[in-house]
């Protein structure tokens, strides 16, 4: 078959790139990928199993495709030739989880294949391929360069950002909260008729609609103090303050204030017009 001399040209020359006492070697193939020995594997798990049946119920477990493995035959001193199976890194990740977890996985085979598999992916942690190993050297130098612009325009984005957030979720500054102010006393004088009107200048009365304008505001955001408004909400406040408009009991006990007050107004004025006529006749 083509796919045979093909695996086997893939996996004629292996190189070990990294052979930890403990684990069984990692080797790469004449392409550059990471591989292991099947037959390796097998005994450093530990399995008890034959090796040509259980390599062939891991591979269909992990539903593995020709691509993620070689099969050569090697030469035997008698009988029939011996096969063995070169396997990538991540099936054989897999292989070790399955393996692991079978039914048939004694303790020891159960901590051998989280062993192997930890070893596998810190492996591949550790030799992470690099896309420009290939390219001169010039090349990678201008790559590493823009990459390095790439992650310092990525902080500096990401600095902004935080930066934004807190200036829109800090609480107001002092100017903010008097301007606040400011604008809740020039719409409660408004509403209570002017800063002459008779109702304003009751001390009782003003109280109570500063009350409850103050009120209004925490209510609508659900606070207990201006302090706590966030500078990003500092507009809609203002809105709030604008849009306020007072209970209706409040507002006839300051009518009545008011009409009370032009009443004797009236009273005083019909008063002085009548002392002017008599004083011209």
């Amino acid at each position: 078959m083509d796919y045979v001399n093909e695996t086997n040209n893939l996996v004629e020359n292996l190189t070990v790139v990294e052979n930890n006492e403990e684990f069984i070697p990692i080797y790469e193939t004449d392409k550059g990928e990471k591989v292991v020995n099947g037959r390796e594997l097998h005994q450093g798990l530990g399995v008890q199993r034959d090796f040509s049946h259980w390599i062939k119920d891991c591979l269909n477990s992990v539903d593995a495709a020709e691509k993620d493995f070689s099969s050569l035959k090697t030469e035997s001193t008698g009988g029939r030739p011996s096969i063995d199976y070169i396997l990538k890194l991540e099936i054989a990740k897999e292989i070790c989880l399955v393996a692991g977890a079978s039914p048939r996985a004694n303790e020891f085979l159960k901590q051998k294949s989280k062993a192997y598999r930890k070893y596998l992916i810190q492996f591949e942690e550790k030799y992470k391929v690099n896309p420009y190993q290939n390219m001169s050297k010039e090349l990678q130098a201008i790559f590493a360069i823009d990459k390095k612009q790439q992650i310092t325009d990525e902080r500096i984005t990401a600095v902004a950002e935080d930066l934004k957030d807190f200036k829109e979720n800090a609480p107001l500054f002092n100017i903010e909260c008097e301007e606040l102010q400011k604008a809740l006393r020039a719409k409660v004088i408004s509403e209570m008729g002017g800063k002459k009107s008779a109702a304003y200048n009751d001390k009782s009365l003003r109280t109570k609609v500063f009350s409850d304008a103050q009120r209004q505001i925490k209510r609508e955001f659900g606070l207990t103090s201006y302090k706590a408004i966030k500078r990003s909400q500092f507009n809609k406040a203002l809105e709030i303050i604008e849009n306020y408009k007072m209970p209706f009991v409040l507002r006839e006990i300051i009518e009545s204030a008011n009409s009370q007050i032009t009443m004797e107004n009236l009273k005083l004025m019909k008063a002085k017009n009548e002392l002017v006529k008599d004083y011209v006749v």
